[in-house]
């Protein structure tokens, strides 16, 4: 969805209001989970992309069934049409765990990230065609400006916001960040962390470390503007927001761009 031209500046804002508050929730992406009965078998699976188009996608896992050896487990796509042939023993059965069917699906050119539940060495079971969007369903955001290069997320009323992946597959910088929010009362704080994700896109909170903190928020002076920060954001990593005083509404937005060469093309 995001600009992938090197040098091709644009902006992600996110707008929470109500009872919503920016805590690090994601919004827009399409998520889903093929289940189990054994936690550590189940499929975890996201969106690579933000977006509507993403709730097409369906998932299938396929046991080619008994006599049949399936030496390893393939991933095909046909449309939004996805395929999980499963790695079989002929006597044996099903061998295929969820660790291996996220890295097929990972290794695939497909729309989808996987992860697999628990420990992911459960061994999966067939399943049949259902809809990936069963978590959640992906959003597109509004554009703005003559390039379209402003994505304007709108949140639902009372819907947490915070979350920002520029789905990057290299280096980019963050080069401003703005935010104006409503201040109940007192002195309050937002923190913005930079955090690695795992192979289904998913935030790795314990390695989330604040990139930047402000705690002179009120309701005087609700408003943060800085510009050239030079924040490196490499692939599978994000930034998230969150505020305190049990949360705080408002507008957050980020100016990022994919240079050439980190951090000379400045």
């Amino acid at each position: 969805m995001y600009p992938i031209q090197t040098g091709n500046p644009f902006m992600v804002q996110q707008s929470v209001t109500g009872t919503g508050v920016f805590d690090g929730t994601e919004y827009g992406r399409m998520k889903g989970q093929v289940p189990n009965g054994n936690p550590n078998a189940v499929v975890r699976l996201s969106a690579r992309l933000y977006g509507q188009a993403a709730n097409a996608y369906t998932i299938r896992f396929m046991d080619m069934g008994a006599g049949v050896l399936v030496p390893a487990t393939t991933v095909s796509q046909s449309g939004p049409a996805i395929t999980v042939t499963l790695r079989r023993d002929p006597v044996g059965g099903i061998l295929a765990t969820a660790n291996e069917v996220a890295d097929a699906i990972n290794r695939a050119p497909t729309g989808l990230a996987a992860i697999g539940g628990g420990t992911g060495n459960g061994v999966v079971s067939a399943y049949p065609t259902t809809l990936v969007n069963n978590v959640a369903v992906g959003v597109d955001p509004a554009l703005r400006g003559p390039n379209a290069n402003q994505y304007l997320w709108y949140l639902p009323v009372n819907d947490k916001g915070g979350y920002f992946y520029f789905e990057q597959q290299e280096a980019l910088t963050v080069r401003q960040f703005q935010g104006t929010f409503t201040v109940p009362g007192g002195t309050q704080t937002v923190t913005v962390w930079r955090v690695n994700l795992n192979s289904a896109l998913e935030p790795v909170t314990a390695e989330a470390i604040p990139v930047f903190v402000w705690d002179q928020l009120t309701s005087a002076r609700p408003d943060i503007s800085v510009s050239d920060v030079g924040i490196l954001l490499l692939p599978q990593q994000a930034l998230y927001v969150t505020t305190s005083g049990g949360g705080l509404p408002g507008v957050v937005r980020f100016d990022v761009r994919k240079d050439a060469s980190y951090p000379y093309a400045r």
